[in-house]
């Protein structure tokens, strides 16, 4: 409840509007179509498909199209670094928003990808998966209720669980409770993944000796720009039962071993 009072008396950024949000679902959903329709069937924001592909492809031995799949997921995970860097280094500058920035930027890659033939696909696919992935980790709200421009899974089970727990008693405060219920699921989805996704590299940096880039990218893990540290979204538990750490007491591990 104190979310929700919070909620009706904050001041309205525009990057959480209605009217932005929509606009950029129609932009993640043009872009999804126009890497599978025209460059090769390989999505732009939609890395589950490409990670299925990828594996299909692998153990099929194609090895060819493998890079097809893999190159998309890459750059996607960069454009979310990028995206969280730009708003690390320029949040404090008052002329333009760091959002702003990220648009620019977007804008820019989306503008070349027009001009590239059809032998640059896999460059295209790379550009646009990076530009995704700037804009689902820039605008992550709207109206203060999680979203993903980009995304539609998490949008259509909050959004349908809420209708439904309102159609059953048709009360509108238990729908504003169920909406900012799931707003704390999906966030923390999304705090979770970008958390994992940090602990992998320092996890690789620490294992190949490299500490001062280790160092760096704990950063990240221990940023409060957001509120909690991303660390505390790192999983808890082993996801086996062979006695490994969980990534959480792996990351603590290294990082009592690096301070």
């Amino acid at each position: 409840m104190k979310k929700l009072r919070m909620h009706y008396c904050s001041k309205k950024q525009m990057s959480e509007s209605f009217l932005t949000a929509a606009f950029l679902s129609v932009s993640g959903g043009l872009q999804d179509m126009y890497t599978y329709i025209s460059r090769g069937h390989v999505f732009a924001n939609a890395q589950t498909g490409n990670i299925v592909l990828l594996s299909q492809h692998i153990f099929a031995g194609n090895w060819a199209d493998v890079m097809r799949y893999l190159m998309p997921v890459l750059s996607f995970m960069f454009g979310v670094a990028a995206a969280t860097e730009i708003r690390q280094h320029f949040q404090n500058i008052g002329r333009i928003h760091w959002r702003q920035i990220v648009i620019l930027i977007e804008m820019s890659m989306l503008f070349l990808v027009g001009f590239l033939p059809g032998k640059m696909d896999l460059v295209a696919n790379a550009f646009v998966s990076f530009s995704c992935a700037m804009q689902v980790q820039t605008f992550r709200k709207v109206d203060s209720y999680a979203f993903a421009s980009t995304m539609c899974i998490g949008n259509l089970r909050s959004g349908m669980a809420a209708l439904s727990a309102f159609m059953r008693n048709h009360k509108k405060q238990q729908l504003e409770q169920d909406l900012a219920a799931s707003q704390d699921t999906v966030e923390w989805q999304q705090r979770s993944a970008q958390a994992l996704d940090w602990f992998w590299q320092v996890d690789e940096a620490y294992v190949r000796g490299k500490y001062a880039l280790c160092r760096t990218l704990m950063r990240h893990l221990e940023d409060t720009g957001d509120g909690d540290p991303l660390k505390n979204y790192l999983p808890q538990e082993s996801a086996t039962k062979n006695g490994r750490f969980s990534p959480y007491h792996r990351y603590e591990e290294i990082y009592h071993a690096l301070h």
